[in-house]
């Protein structure tokens, strides 16, 4: 079985293109081992399509350590979650160090909520919780340890370990290299992410769009009202970002 390791801080330690790099190699179920306090989220979600593309097999994560910020998301790209029974999973909004007149920030800020809409419909979809309650979760930026990873629904089973359990020392440790690495990351940020964020967002604006029936059999004020009514949604979905930033 091909186990890949994704460690350290994700865009530099570890990148999206050495994990597609290990995935075109694979044959058969592979093993993804976690060990990161996060990094780049462009790069994380690069990793995660990857995963999520993987045909030939099984994919299992397995949460050795850490699992924060990006790399949280990332764990969620496995068919089966596991965790170390010793281990820290870690979820926040988004974030990034924003220079620039009121203008350039507020358009960074809508972007930075942007993203943080696009993660956060993935912890959704894995544990069944509301949204508002996964928005609260983000907004304390929430770490789980042990049994309550399995309790939240962030992962399948626990793997039990001979260590002994010292869930406030491990919550420390976890947010120390949380910090350490948000600092390190946000300072190789540059515009070009910012554009590359932009692209994201406006994919998943298109993909949450009503589709276009086919003109043949609409009369033209009925097709009218279909383009209305998808412009208005992608308006809506701008308006709920700029809520979300300003809240």
């Amino acid at each position: 079985m091909t186990i890949i390791k994704i460690d350290g801080e994700i865009g530099w330690t570890t990148t999206a293109r050495d994990v597609q790099w290990e995935l075109s190699r694979a044959n058969g179920d592979i093993t993804v081992e976690i060990s990161s306090p996060g990094g780049s989220v462009f790069q994380g979600i690069e990793i995660f399509n990857a995963l999520k593309k993987y045909d030939k097999g099984e994919v299992t994560v397995v949460i050795t350590s850490l699992a924060a910020s990006i790399a949280s998301y990332i764990a969620l790209a496995g068919d089966v979650i596991k965790a170390n029974d010793n281990a820290v999973y870690m979820i926040h909004n988004a974030s990034v160090f924003a220079w620039g007149d009121h203008n350039e920030l507020r358009k960074k800020a809508d972007i930075v909520a942007g993203l943080s809409k696009i993660i956060s419909k993935k912890y959704v979809s894995a544990t069944g919780k509301k949204e508002s309650e996964i928005f609260k979760m983000m907004d304390d930026e929430t770490f789980f340890y042990g049994e309550e990873m399995m309790e939240a629904g962030f992962v399948d089973e626990l793997v039990e370990t001979e260590d002994e359990k010292d869930e406030e020392g491990a919550k420390a440790l976890a947010s120390e290299a949380f910090k350490s690495c948000f600092k390190e990351t946000n300072q190789r940020y540059k515009d070009e992410d910012f554009q590359e964020a932009a692209a994201l967002l406006e994919d998943e604006t298109k993909e949450t769009e009503d589709p276009m029936p086919s003109k043949e059999g609409v009369n033209i004020e009925d097709e009218e009202k279909v383009k209305n009514s998808s412009k208005v949604n992608a308006i809506n979905a701008r308006l709920n970002l700029k809520e979300r930033t300003n809240g």
